[in-house]
């Protein structure tokens, strides 16, 4: 079990049912869920604070930072689920 955080853009990807990037969101979660792995969401420093083992988001800029606290920043199309 991982916890996994999510930035704002997934659930948007979602909510919207963007064609571009919704079924991939949901084979996320379904990994996520298999895995029982525990969904985290909020800012980043948030994700610190709480010792995020994975974040995920679409924005490149944050990929492959280094942020003490969290694991893993990576993008959607990269996450390791």
């Amino acid at each position: 079990m991982a916890r996994v955080f999510w930035d704002t853009n997934l659930f948007i990807y979602l909510l919207e049912e963007n064609p571009l990037h919704v079924e991939e969101v949901r084979e996320l979660w379904i990994s996520m869920r298999r895995r029982g792995d525990r969904l985290l969401t909020s800012q980043l420093a948030c994700a610190a604070q709480v010792q995020t083992d994975l974040f995920i988001t679409h924005d490149d800029g944050f990929r492959g930072k280094g942020v003490e606290g969290i694991g893993i920043i990576t993008s959607l199309a990269r996450n390791p689920l």
